[in-house]
């Protein structure tokens, strides 16, 4: 007979290997649970500053076009966004009138009331003077 008490507790687990078992599987679900959870929050974050390009690159194509170039500073909101753009001449040396012209922009957008802006563009935007084009096409 205690021969066979032997073999049946050889068959099972202890307690001791089943406690051990479920603190490793517990470990190894938290973190995945971590991991899993960091991936939605950096998700969610690149689809926020997805949004704030997108705002600015649409500021920037819209200039001089919606409204006339001028140099100076412009504010607007948009959504949960709120935007600054810097307008400022661009004169190369030896540009003479009726020559194309250019301005700098810069556009820093940020969410209403965050200190820092999420995304800053500059960009360099080349302006044709309308009335010499009609000039030329008009000989």
């Amino acid at each position: 007979m205690s021969r066979r008490l032997r073999s049946d507790r050889r068959a099972g687990f202890t307690l001791i290997e089943t406690l051990a078992a479920f603190a490793i599987l517990s470990i190894a679900l938290i973190a995945l649970f971590v991991g899993a959870s960091g991936a939605i929050r950096s998700e969610a974050r690149t689809r926020f500053e997805l949004a704030a390009l997108r705002l600015a690159r649409t500021r920037l194509e819209e200039a001089g076009i919606v409204s006339p170039l001028s140099p100076g500073v412009s504010r607007g909101r948009s959504g949960t966004f709120s935007w600054t753009m810097k307008t400022w001449s661009y004169a190369p040396n030896g540009v003479g009138a009726g020559e194309p012209h250019a301005s700098w922009m810069q556009i820093f957008v940020r969410p209403r009331g965050a200190p820092r802006p999420v995304v800053s563009l500059l960009t360099l935007k080349t302006i044709t003077d309308p009335s010499r084009r009609l000039h030329e096409t008009l000989q």
